[in-house]
């Protein structure tokens, strides 16, 4: 059917075709598809970008965000993600049609660029202009599904934690870099600039273990087995932080001896580092990086906490932020009162895993097995923040603990490979070293392409 429009032109009428459509994409940016036809979309102009007349978030933003919006509009990264998402409240009919259009406007996303015109563009959107552009919990609207915000918004202290991030530029800023990414080891590289930003998102993504990652669909994300890697070498020597946290109590954890150790020195008699924490949780170490990158391990040692060995999962070829949890001596010493677990055996090793999928979630619905000397030690798997004797898989804290590893009889070290399913396919190995009467502490990342 042709759809026409009739023009009155001084006396004559005009006939006048207008352009069809099927959706939103066969119209111009300034126009929307309604009942077939192109129609234009009346908008207001100013600080860089146009705005629906009548859009309460739009009229925010060029009263109170103005020179935020402007130097956005001025960054070609900024100015292309943000003209999007213009478009998106342009022709959003629904918070649905909205959330799906952003996304595309995400996956679209060629670069970020430094983020700080990003970062800060949010950051006073937060800030200025929560109630006519966010749902209420940190972020702009159609960031996830309805019901995943609808109950991270429910949520006690998460939507904190949302709004404290929300209004960080440099929060925002790892956020955006890691929404770019597309491979676990930029992910990293986002995490790089600040260990406060990489606790944050812990904490986070601790409150969506509470009851809000299935809906939210974290930790699910296969989609790089077998077609990452970790990069190579950045340079000769590395700085690491390490930000040392008690695993029960969530407090920073001071004055904690954290050793860079050779992958042939078990004992860590030689350390090629070693640094004390700060009051603040943190130790910083320069590691040198062999041309294949670091294979050796962390240990961290502290009168209060048990014996940690660290293992980021990978090898280290780059600097990196590693967040590590200390599992205070009391735990352990009443495991049974607080658990159905079994009674720890001296002088056998210990395994406490968290494994992550290819975005850096942690991911439910795996196993995890170790493979000792004859012999299959059990796993457990959390539930409510403790490992119980019923749970067959990982929920969505992605944790595991593994107790009473049988190690040779006085050996100081011995090393067991490590694997994680997904159903019947592995998708993460690791080979993990053990010490007696101390935890290795494992991040399984997905396989990589030459694993």
């Amino acid at each position: 059917m042709r759809l026409v429009a009739l023009v009155v032109l001084a006396g004559c009428v005009e006939v006048t075709e207008l352009p069809a459509c099927v959706e939103d994409t066969d119209c111009l940016d300034d126009q929307r598809c309604d009942d077939s036809v192109c129609v234009e979309v009346p908008t207001n102009t100013s600080c860089g970008f146009a705005y629906e007349k009548g859009d309460g978030c739009g009229a925010c933003i060029q009263a109170s965000c103005c020179t935020e919006a402007t130097t956005c509009a001025a960054d070609g990264p900024c100015e292309s993600i943000h003209d999007c998402y213009a478009r998106c409240t342009l022709r959003a009919r629904t918070p649905a049609d909205l959330r799906d259009c952003r996304a595309v406007c995400d996956a679209g996303a060629s670069e970020l660029g430094d983020g700080t015109a990003t970062a800060e563009l949010q950051v006073c959107i937060s800030r200025e202009c929560a109630d006519e552009c966010t749902t209420g919990c940190g972020f702009t609207q159609g960031d996830q599904g309805d019901a995943c915000e609808a109950c991270v918004a429910t949520a006690d202290p998460g939507c904190q934690l949302r709004r404290e991030c929300a209004e960080d530029a440099e929060c925002q800023r790892a956020l955006a870099c890691a929404g770019s990414c597309d491979a676990p080891r930029c992910r990293d590289d986002c995490s790089r600039a600040s260990p406060e930003v990489q606790t944050t998102r812990v904490a986070i993504t601790r409150n969506l273990a509470g009851g809000c990652d299935v809906v939210c669909g974290k930790g699910r994300d296969w989609s790089c087995l077998g077609a990452h890697d970790w990069g190579v070498r950045s340079a000769d020597r590395v700085q690491l932080t390490f930000n040392l946290l008690d695993s029960v109590a969530g407090y920073d954890v001071g004055n904690a001896t954290v050793k860079a150790c050779g992958s042939l020195d078990v004992a860590c008699a030689n350390p090629v580092d070693e640094k004390t924490s700060s009051r603040d949780g943190l130790a910083h170490l320069e590691i040198p990086v062999p041309r294949d990158g670091f294979n050796g391990f962390f240990q961290i040692e502290h009168t209060e906490y048990l014996l940690n060995v660290y293992d980021p999962g990978h090898l280290v070829r780059s600097p990196g932020n590693f967040l590590v949890g200390m599992t205070p001596r009391s735990v352990l010493d009443n495991l049974e009162l607080l658990t159905e677990l079994p009674a720890i055996v001296p002088k056998s090793g210990a395994l406490s895993v968290l494994v992550l999928d290819c975005e850096n979630g942690e991911a439910p619905d795996v196993t995890v097995s170790v493979a000792a000397d004859d012999a299959s030690p059990r796993t457990y798997y959390y539930r409510d923040r403790l490992p119980v004797t019923d749970a067959d898989v990982t929920d969505g804290s992605g944790s595991a603990l593994t107790v009473n590893i049988p190690l040779p009889e006085g050996a100081p070290a011995v090393r067991y490979p490590v694997e994680v399913r997904l159903g019947d396919e592995v998708i993460s190995r690791r080979e993990v070293l053990f010490i007696p009467d101390a935890v290795s502490i494992q991040l399984m990342r997905p396989l990589t392409g030459s694993q």
